[in-house]
């Protein structure tokens, strides 16, 4: 759990690192943080797809992270959201479910870059077995990798395109760490396994995600009101 700075009673500050996920200020470092910004955002929720067609054939394998993660979520989410299960307006409802979705993605997204990593490309091989047998692969080094935010400044100046900022989605609602770690550790002793909330998403079962986010806000108020 990283250090950070809490709300008082009286004033609000920016939000710690929840359940294990950056603070947004922190810059992108790997693809699962990218993900991550891309759900904090709440395209997750309300969101639409642009096709582009100068898009990097890369960028297009954001239509296999939709259809296998993000659209599944946005699915079940919704649902409670229009069925007034949960309130968006309510601050506390804005940080407790965006926490549990930055978990569920970083894990779903893992799951499918170890999948394409195991798909065979047409004249190529798999990706893993490449990697393994070095062949047409190799070590960069990390000095000739940009940061996140090196790179996304590095895009909208040569595409000449705009990205989305990352910004809080609502602040951190806990008074101490000891009150955010019993909030965390309580979720894990109801959902130990965050992936089965995803694969039931996936077959179509939104339920266990929608029970998912209703335990969180309930155990957070519970531990607020004390």
């Amino acid at each position: 759990m990283k250090a950070g700075t809490y709300g008082t009673k009286n004033t609000r500050r920016e939000p710690v690192a929840h359940f294990d996920q950056p603070s947004s200020l922190e810059t992108l470092e790997s693809s699962s943080e990218f993900q991550e910004y891309h759900v904090n955002e709440l395209e997750l929720l309300f969101g639409a797809t642009v096709s582009n067609s100068r898009n990097h054939r890369v960028e297009r394998l954001w239509v296999e992270i939709n259809n296998r993660l993000n659209f599944p979520i946005k699915r079940a989410i919704a649902q409670i959201v229009n069925n007034n299960r949960i309130a968006l307006d309510d601050d506390i409802v804005k940080y407790c479910v965006p926490s549990l979705l930055l978990n569920l993605c970083r894990i779903g997204l893992k799951t499918v870059v170890e999948s394409w990593n195991a798909h065979p490309i047409p004249g190529k091989g798999k990706p893993n077995e490449l990697a393994f047998l070095k062949a047409h692969t190799g070590d960069i080094p990390p000095e000739l990798l940009p940061s996140g935010r090196d790179a996304a400044e590095r895009y909208m100046h040569d595409i000449g395109s705009s990205l989305k900022l990352p910004r809080d989605f609502a602040p951190n609602p806990f008074y101490t760490e000891d009150d955010m770690l019993e909030c965390e550790n309580t979720l894990k002793m109801r959902y130990p396994n965050l992936q089965v909330l995803i694969s039931e998403c996936l077959n179509n079962n939104d339920k266990p995600l929608q029970d998912a986010a209703e335990y969180i806000i309930q155990i957070t108020k519970y531990i607020l009101s004390r």
